[in-house]
């Protein structure tokens, strides 16, 4: 049994997962400097930023050509576990797939279209019925306004009677006011007549 495979032990220890990605090349460079670290000091860990500079500025390219190939390697060994969580379709399953897609896609442009159209409808309906109700307003604005010009004819013409009949109260009272008077001197007159018999 390979590494990369799962290992079981008798006593019922803990299982080793199954490797289903390969290390690409700077985790190879990290898995050497961890065996490099872990000979000095069995439980030590990397330092990722100094293994980064390292990485970096130190490792030749010839290095990092040997750790790609070590990746390509590690992938020829996984063979069918390779990406083996990853489901790969079939191509009837994915025409299926795309049918589905374009079919719910028309589905939905249709819906879409009728969505408009009836919109459309809608707003045709209710600007006719604005229109409807825009036109009695105007109607019984109409009629407002020809009664309010009706109501200040009358309004002026009771005006212009009402001042003529002040005007003729004022004159009467006026009348009265010096019939009062001349009946008054002559009363008085009467008075003195009497006083001298």
């Amino acid at each position: 049994m390979s590494e990369n495979c799962q290992k079981a032990t008798n006593s019922g220890e803990q299982v080793k997962k199954m490797k289903t990605e390969v290390t690409n090349c700077f985790g190879q460079h990290l898995v050497k400097e961890r065996i490099e670290v872990q000979k000095e000091n069995p439980h030590a860990k990397v330092d990722f930023p100094k293994a980064l500079q390292k990485w970096n500025e130190q490792t030749p390219e010839a290095e990092k050509a040997e750790l790609k190939l070590l990746s390509k390697q590690e992938k020829i060994e996984m063979g069918d576990n390779y990406r083996k969580k990853e489901k790969r379709k079939s191509p009837e399953v994915m025409e299926s797939e795309a049918a589905a897609v374009k079919e719910y896609d028309c589905e939905r442009r249709r819906k879409e279209r009728l969505d408009l159209k009836l919109k459309k409808e809608n707003e045709k309906y209710c600007s006719q019925k604005f229109k409807a109700i825009l036109a009695k307003a105007e109607d019984k604005f109409e009629t407002v306004v020809m009664e309010n010009a009706i109501l200040e004819k009358e309004y002026l013409d009771l005006t212009s009677e009402n001042s003529e009949l002040v005007q003729m109260l004022d004159v009467e009272g006026k009348s009265e006011d010096s019939w009062k008077s001349k009946y008054k001197a002559l009363f008085e007159e009467h008075k003195l007549c009497k006083k001298t018999v």
